[in-house]
């Protein structure tokens, strides 16, 4: 009954990194993140137009109030054109955008895992078939067609999880959190003697970026 009264959805993305990586970006840098949130804008204005045209179609969720919907959370801050256009049509769905994990999906997509950095470019993985236990050897695939294509294996842009500082990642995540309705997954990646202080103040300092 929730499900229908909202009818919530949650469009993401995955394979940033990667993408990143093939424009000559590197993941932890201004030019990065200035990326990323023009990315982030577009689809944000995009999906909640999509959303707002299927309501001007088939009628709002059931709980849309188009004197109350746009004054309070995410939607205040909407820019006035999508806002002056749902008042009059609604929305579809409640809520739209989220950035999951997508670890299973990007191992079938052969590319990096949501908004996470390549998390290694070399390694190996195990697989439980049956009985036996199977080991393979993996070479990221977005690094393999870069070469392929011709592009050089040593190429600065191709950074990973543990050489990128949780400072950046925390920013990269402050920065797509802003254009995404409900909440992103992220595992943040520290090397194993980090100290309880250190582990607070990035709790903290993901709270103070508006994380969810």
């Amino acid at each position: 009954e929730a499900a229908k009264l909202g009818r919530r959805i949650g469009f993401g993305i995955t394979g940033l990194a990667d993408m990143f990586a093939a424009l000559g970006l590197k993941y932890d840098s201004q030019e990065a993140l200035a990326f990323a949130e023009r990315l982030m804008s577009a689809k944000m204005e995009a999906e909640y137009g999509a959303t707002i045209d299927l309501a001007a179609e088939r009628g709002p969720f059931p709980l849309f109030d188009p004197l109350l919907h746009y004054e309070r959370g995410f939607c205040a801050g909407l820019p006035d054109a999508i806002k002056a256009k749902g008042r009059h049509h609604g929305q579809r769905n409640v809520a739209v955008s989220t950035v999951a994990p997508s670890g299973n999906l990007s191992i079938m997509a052969q590319c990096s895992s949501g908004i996470e950095p390549i998390f290694a470019l070399n390694y190996k993985r195990y697989v439980e078939l049956g009985e036996d236990r199977k080991e393979f050897s993996v070479r990221h695939p977005g690094l393999v067609r870069c070469v392929a294509s011709g592009g050089l294996t040593e190429h600065p842009c191709w950074v990973t999880a543990h050489e990128i500082d949780h400072h950046f990642r925390i920013a990269i995540q402050g920065i797509t959190q802003q254009y995404v309705d409900a909440s992103i997954s992220s595992t943040l990646n520290l090397p194993k003697d980090v100290d309880v202080k250190t582990v607070g103040e990035i709790y903290m300092e993901v709270w103070k970026a508006g994380l969810k």
